[in-house]
């Protein structure tokens, strides 16, 4: 093309050059090639291209690709996928022009198209590639619809052309399976055939669980819609309790900690850490799939190295959790072994585990047997609580530092114990159970029953009875021995039977509920440290001075009273929980070796600490729970040969003791081996006696 001597001047004024020395007419300007890249691949022209035909091309192009003036190409995206017709528009146009050019652009765009995927599948979502149509318009369209979908790019690595991020059209695979109809409708044709090769029954879908926070999981159930399996899963949040109330008796009240979120059609339920373990097993029954994230610690505990031999009603227990997805409530009489159960439990799983239990002398008695039959060395057993706070794989903690430190446990141990599991549901510890995160679970007890029946909370955290034993079976195997109880009748001294009359007329007359309570409260007390029992206590304690003796008191101050007239007659310590450590383990020691003859316990530094074998249990106070009965009858029940328990509760007569007594029922628990008594020693398992 020739310029005309006009437009030559100024290009040469422009150019800064010498109109002199250039012979404009022979001045001849050459015109560019075109380019076009696509991913790494460039393509040139084979021709020079004239300005107008450059013009003309370029109002094409700019609908759906970027001019780089830097490289003096044109950029084309993913915007070439979506504007299949712009781009027939362009090949038209340079196909007049450079034929060849236009035919190789043509056969690349061609061969890109085909190496893209026309569907990916992610999870329980299908991206659809939106061929000839704008995404972001089609997704308009269909949520006017109420169909839901997102658009996500996602990065292809192609062959000949390097990486492209290509947007997709996500909808859930549930969404495509529901409204496939209208979205077929709602498609471009050139869409069409690809929804229409997508086999959606071969589709599973796949909920997210994980957890959100250190308190809470989340489940993401997409547009999964069923009203029954929601429901179910809300439950897990429903945490139930009975409260006691101004008149003693108990109230449920129901506490909602779960939350139902709905956005776009998506359902999302929000529970407490604990329900992690039980999440996937419900989808199952419905017949999903989830994809679970425990955020836990999986990693095996190699230092434990077992050395435990079960007896067989153990073996039956761990077998029975094991069944029961090693989740669930091992009921086993004190004294038959509920703590190889599960030391066996760590063992057959590996993981890390915690452990936890009411006081400081079963943190280190634990420790002890964990280092004794786990083969772990005690420096390498974790401790919280008693003054120490370790953690390691395996770790012993008090209810009471596991509650103050829960933030830094609540996702170290799949595996949680929870020993004298009647503590779970108290109004505190019952946040270490609905928090931690542990997927496996195992209570022991030897009485789950509560007072104010909150056992239903301890099985709904924990899991359900599993496995229980009763006393008869026990004793029948030699394991345990059989029992004989006396109960005691005692009056009280005038003195106190006036002082017990005075207040019992004037809690009668009280107007408040919390008044009754005060003078309730001081009955107990006068009637439980009743001084006449301590001389039937002499009278016992001299009858079995050969034996070891447990006497169980309701005070200190009643214990030590016990203390001081029993020295004289047998060697007698009184154990606390204000007895100091060092104390605390000469004074077992010499329990355990015969030197001390009777221990006095009160009820805060009796729960399950082992002091060793006795033959005889003396109830001079207690509460009128049943549990608490099961427990102290427990320390003599260990098995020997020919050994006969000897079980005396000692009762004011006429006062609340008498009510209390009842309510712990002591017959009823000896029921069940009254003819093995009978029959191998000769004597009554039950007797009442008035002193």
């Amino acid at each position: 093309m020739v310029m005309s001597n006009f437009s030559l001047q100024i290009l040469i004024k422009c150019l800064g050059l010498n109109d002199q020395r250039i012979n404009v007419k022979r001045l001849v300007i050459k015109m560019p090639k075109h380019a076009i890249q696509i991913g790494n691949l460039v393509l040139e022209s084979k021709r020079d291209i004239p300005w107008e035909d450059i013009k003309e091309i370029a109002k094409v192009l700019k609908k759906f690709a970027k001019w780089s003036p830097e490289d003096k190409k044109w950029i084309l995206n993913w915007r070439i996928i979506v504007n299949v017709r712009l781009v027939s528009d362009l090949i038209t146009r340079i196909k007049n022009i450079d034929p060849i050019y236009a035919l190789e652009i043509e056969k690349e765009l061609k061969n890109l198209l085909d190496k893209i995927p026309k569907y990916i599948v992610e999870e329980n979502e299908i991206g659809i590639l939106p061929i000839n149509r704008d995404p972001y318009l089609l997704l308009d369209k269909l949520q006017s619809k109420k169909i839901n979908g997102s658009i996500r790019y996602k990065k292809m690595n192609l062959e000949h052309y390097g990486e492209i991020s290509i947007p997709y059209l996500f909808f859930p695979a549930e969404v495509l399976k529901a409204e496939k109809d209208i979205i077929l409708r709602l498609l471009p044709k050139e869409m069409l055939s690809i929804v229409k090769s997508i086999d959606l029954s071969k589709m599973k879908s796949r909920i997210k669980v994980y957890p959100i926070s250190t308190r809470k999981i989340i489940i993401e159930l997409g547009n999964i819609k069923n009203n029954l399996l929601e429901e179910e899963l809300m439950k897990l949040g429903e945490i139930r309790l009975f409260l006691e109330d101004a008149t003693g008796g108990f109230k449920e009240r129901v506490y909602r900690l779960c939350k139902k979120i709905i956005k776009n059609g998506y359902v999302k339920i929000i529970l407490p850490s604990y329900a992690i373990g039980l999440v996937e097993s419900i989808l199952k029954r419905y017949g999903l799939e989830a994809e679970v994230t425990y955020g836990l610690m999986l990693k095996k505990a190699e230092m434990i190295n077992p050395q435990i031999k079960l007896m067989s009603h153990q073996k039956e227990a761990l077998e029975s959790w094991i069944l029961a997805n090693k989740r669930g409530t091992v009921v086993i009489p004190t004294g038959g072994g509920k703590t190889h159960v599960a030391l066996a439990a760590i063992a057959e799983l590996k993981l890390p585990a915690i452990i936890l239990v009411p006081n400081k002398w079963l943190l280190m008695q634990w420790r002890d047997r964990i280092s004794f039959f786990l083969g772990i060395p005690k420096g390498m057993i974790g401790i919280l609580g008693g003054g120490e706070k370790k953690l390691r794989d395996i770790t012993v903690s008090t209810y009471q530092s596991a509650y103050k430190y829960i933030e830094e446990i609540v996702d170290k141990f799949p595996l949680a114990i929870f020993d004298e599991a009647h503590h779970v549901p108290a109004r505190t510890f019952k946040n270490i159970a609905l928090y931690l995160r542990a997927i496996y679970r195992m209570a022991l007890s030897a009485t789950p029953k509560r007072r104010d029946r909150n056992e239903v909370l301890l099985f709904k955290l924990v899991g359900d009875i599993v496995y229980q034993t009763g006393l008869r079976e026990l004793v029948e195997k030699g394991i345990l021995a059989p029992l004989a109880v006396r109960k005691i009748y005692v009056d009280l001294p005038a003195a106190l039977l006036l002082k017990y009359r005075q207040i019992e007329r004037l809690m009668y007359r009280s107007k408040t509920e919390f008044e009754k309570r005060k003078y309730l409260n001081k009955l107990i007390e006068i009637a439980r440290d009743n001084p006449v029992k301590i001389k039937v206590i002499k009278d016992i304690v001299k009858k079995h001075k050969e034996e070891k003796i447990f006497v169980f008191s309701g005070s200190i101050k009643f214990a030590e009273q016990i203390e001081k007239e029993l020295k004289s007659i047998v060697p007698t310590a009184l154990l606390t929980s204000k007895t100091s450590k060092t104390k605390e383990n000469k004074i077992i020691k010499s329990f355990q070796n015969g030197i001390i003859r009777c221990l006095i316990l009160i009820k805060k530094g009796e729960e399950g600490v082992d002091v060793g074998d006795a033959s005889v249990a003396i109830i001079a106070g207690g509460s009128k729970q049943e549990r608490e009965l099961i427990q102290r009858v427990g320390r003599i029940l260990r098995g020997r040969e020919n050994k006969l328990a000897w079980l005396y509760e000692i009762v004011t007569k006429n006062t609340v003791d008498e009510m209390l007594s009842k309510s712990r029922n002591i017959k009823k628990l000896i029921l069940e081996i009254g003819d093995i008594v009978k029959k191998k020693y000769g004597v009554n398992a039950f007797e009442v006696k008035f002193y």
